[in-house]
């Protein structure tokens, strides 16, 4: 009974669940690109070894599609990106496999705690909750991302993964699911849903308290499932599978093509329904909520004449068909109905459109409603411009002609105003104008960053990696280039996937004057693409002002000593900035953009052992600002293909920086005391010196070597002598002081007392 597991990896960005400091808890990232790989099982024992080595990776996850080859991708118009292909229906087979996942999302046991001890619990679901079949079969278990949080407590959220004895395809395996009156979540078996398969991350001083995430449970007769499908059931199947490109010829709703060409099309549902991917996914609370949880109805089934998107996620309760059109990038015909016209006039000018159907009052004025001002709105030619939304600069734009945008400002509401009720329009209200551009603008979404790197152009001459040599006069060496390359392959990647892990800071070392943050401000196209930000400011006030930034430099490494080194490593590691915009009345959150500089004249600026991995100190010296100028565009456009072939570049970088941290940690002058006072012969001890003594307590030191009086010595105090006493080669524990242990420092390796 060999079976295959087909594994995504993206390169880059988190598919695991990450728990915040804040204790809230982050979802996964959007992935769109992966590399693909199947590797064989031969039974349970396999599947599940190979499970527990991806929850270790949290950029890898799984699918029940196999990839159908490069060659077949090409001939239906969506050939890979340097080796990475979409995870799209049309490029993927569904065939048969042994293996299957049961999703539990919100059961809760009664005689066991899900939590703490899982497995009584899963086989209580499965005593009561799955057919017979599965009931003493082998087993491999995962506890969900979300799995122990205080919202979900007493509740089982779990992933099952069964070796069934006879392999079965996807479709054959939801046409079973649909004759057992058992609630199964089928929405997992579509070929090309992800099956998460990473534990969750967790931020700096965050603590998993689950024991135990994952674990195998040995069948009691017999480790495959023995399920039998009949074969009525196995002939439904064909027309319960997922929809694909060539079955266009049978869809005669606009949206449901355009779904199809999109991949998002998962399947059927009983009523004609079209399964889908919900465009605003990545926004949903939890996991799943069941079967056919996202679907469009086409027109003529559901009950709807006119077709209608549905999604039982909570976040999308409330959303309008209108929003789905405008996420998926569907336009209706709003001309659709009227006779054809010609398009120009005797003169060769164009035909001016008809106007829309406003509602008017019976003096035929246009009536300030909602719904008219939006119908205005959409169209130039009635509202006098263009309204769009720049994701990246997080702003409302205006443009005059096609593609000439600037920023919305408040007297443009005014004019806005004045130019509809000069068109026939009643009064309007500026509150309604202000909804009703945030509405219109939002429809129409850009990213001016990610357009002005695409169409910038390579001349393939090599510059990233020498980066920091040829521009800012460091030495030339394997960290150095390391250095380099990660700093572009970040900037680039913040640009492509926003939000994309970039959490590591280049810092600039050099003499005040070499031009340090000249350099890194020539960096940007702009100046108004580079900020400067400060340790010192509260996190709402930086996130606004990174947004729409591509460099952020932390000038002199401001405010690093001032603040808590988890909370300034948690801002660092930030992938989203969240806030609640102006005239918004909850908050937004915003994929980061920005990649983060420091620049200092100081050579020791590292205070934390442990945390300095986020940090990569350069040595400079004068920096080409002209130079960097004349070449930066070419910089870009190399690290943005740098980037699509390879991701962020982290592992160099990080590997060789912890020769250099040392470099960089600030020292204590109370090292150079206490070091002195060691090695001093101590007179009351016949000449031997406090270093021979088989144990010190931190008030020896405050006092012999320090000299500090009892009122001046606290926990503050305690544990800067700790860690001094660390770099001198000191480690802590317990030793015996008569008949009594205490704690003491003692040199490493030496032998404990007894008494």
């Amino acid at each position: 009974m060999t079976d295959t597991l087909t594994i995504l990896r993206h390169q880059s960005n988190l598919l695991a669940k990450t728990w915040r400091a804040d204790g809230t808890i982050a979802a996964y990232d959007q992935a769109k690109f992966f590399t693909q790989s199947s590797v064989p099982l031969a039974g349970i024992a396999d599947l599940s070894a190979q499970l527990a080595q991806l929850q270790d990776d949290p950029h890898a996850c799984v699918i029940r599609g196999a990839y159908l080859g490069d060659d077949h991708a090409a001939e239906v118009g969506l050939a890979p990106e340097h080796g990475r292909v979409r995870r799209l229906l049309e490029l993927f087979d569904d065939t048969p496999h042994h293996w299957v996942l049961v999703e539990v999302d919100d059961f809760q046991p009664l005689t066991a705690d899900p939590v703490r001890d899982p497995v009584p619990a899963i086989d209580e679901y499965i005593a009561t909750c799955l057919p017979e079949c599965f009931q003493g079969a082998a087993y491999h278990w995962q506890l969900s991302n979300s799995a122990g949080h205080a919202t979900k407590g007493g509740v089982l959220k779990v992933h099952i993964w069964f070796w069934l004895a006879t392999p079965y395809t996807s479709a054959q395996l939801k046409a079973w699911v649909k004759t057992i009156a058992i609630a199964l979540d089928d929405s997992v078996l579509n070929p090309v849903q992800v099956h998460y398969t990473a534990a969750p991350v967790f931020e700096p001083g965050v603590v998993d308290p689950v024991p135990v995430r994952s674990g195998f449970v040995s069948g009691l007769l017999d480790d495959a499932v023995t399920l039998t499908i009949d074969q009525a059931t196995l002939d439904q199947a064909q027309a319960l599978r997922p929809r694909q490109r060539g079955d266009l010829v049978a869809v005669d709703d606009p949206v449901a093509s355009l779904l199809i060409d999109q991949g998002r099309v998962l399947g059927e549902s009983r009523d004609g329904g079209l399964i889908i991917t919900c465009p605003w996914e990545d926004e949903h609370t939890s996991d799943t909520t069941g079967t056919d949880a996202t679907v469009w109805f086409p027109a003529g089934t559901g009950g709807y004449d006119r077709g209608h998107f549905k999604c039982l996620h909570a976040h999308c309760a409330d959303r309008l068909d209108i929003e789905f059109f405008a996420a998926i990038g569907y336009q209706e015909d709003t001309l659709a109905g009227f006779d054809v016209i010609p398009t120009t006039q005797p003169d060769g000018t164009p035909v001016p459109p008809p106007p829309p159907a406003y509602e008017r009052n019976d003096k035929g004025a246009i009536l300030a409603t909602v719904e008219n001002v939006a119908l205005a709105c959409r169209r130039p030619d009635e509202c006098g411009t263009h309204l769009g939304y720049d994701s990246f600069q997080g702003a409302i734009m205006l443009a005059d002609a096609p593609g000439e945008w600037r920023a919305f400002r408040d007297v443009d509401y005014t004019q806005l105003r004045i130019t509809l009720e000069r068109g026939g329009f009643k009064p309007v209200g500026r509150e309604l104008v202000r909804d009703v551009v945030e509405k219109v603008a939002d429809e129409n979404q850009f990213d001016s960053a990610r357009a002005w790197l695409d169409a910038l152009t390579w001349d393939g001459v090599p510059r990233v990696e020498g980066f920091m040599l040829t521009y800012f006069g460091a030495a030339d060496t394997p960290y150095t280039r390391a250095v380099g390359l990660y700093l572009w392959t970040a900037l680039a990647g913040r640009v492509v996937e926003p939000g994309v892990k970039a959490d590591m800071v280049p810092i600039l070392v050099g003499p005040q004057g070499v031009g340090k943050s000249s350099g890194v401000a020539a960096m940007v196209p702009s100046p108004d693409f580079f900020a400067e930000v400060s340790f010192n400011d509260h996190d709402d006030d930086q996130a606004r002002r990174l947004r729409g930034k591509l460099i952020a430099e932390i000038s002199e490494l401001r405010g690093l000593g001032n603040r808590d080194l988890e909370a300034i490593k948690a801002f660092v590691a930030r992938t989203h900035e969240q806030w609640v915009p102006k005239y918004r009345e909850f908050a937004a959150s915003y994929a980061r953009r920005v990649v983060m500089v420091g620049t200092t004249n100081q050579d020791e600026f590292l205070a934390d052992d442990t945390g300095n991995r986020r940090w990569l100190p350069v040595r400079v010296g004068q920096v080409d600002v002209a130079r960097l100028q004349r070449d930066r565009l070419q910089l870009w456009a190399e690290a943005r293909d740098l980037f699509l072939a390879g991701g962020v570049a982290f592992d160099d970088a990080e590997r060789l920086a912890k020769d250099v941290h040392a470099e960089h940690m600030v020292s204590d002058p109370w090292e150079d005391d206490i070091a002195k006072w060691l090695g001093t012969p101590d007179d009351f001890n016949l000449g031997s010196t406090p270093r021979m003594r088989e144990f010190l307590q931190v008030s020896d030191i405050a006092v012999g070597a320090l000299r500090l009086e009892a009122r001046m010595f606290g926990k503050r105090e305690e544990m800067r002598i700790g860690k001094c006493l660390q770099k001198l080669g000191y480690v802590r524990g317990r030793r015996w002081a008569g008949n009594r242990q205490v704690r003491a420092w003692f040199l490493k390796n030496s032998p404990p007392v007894t008494t």
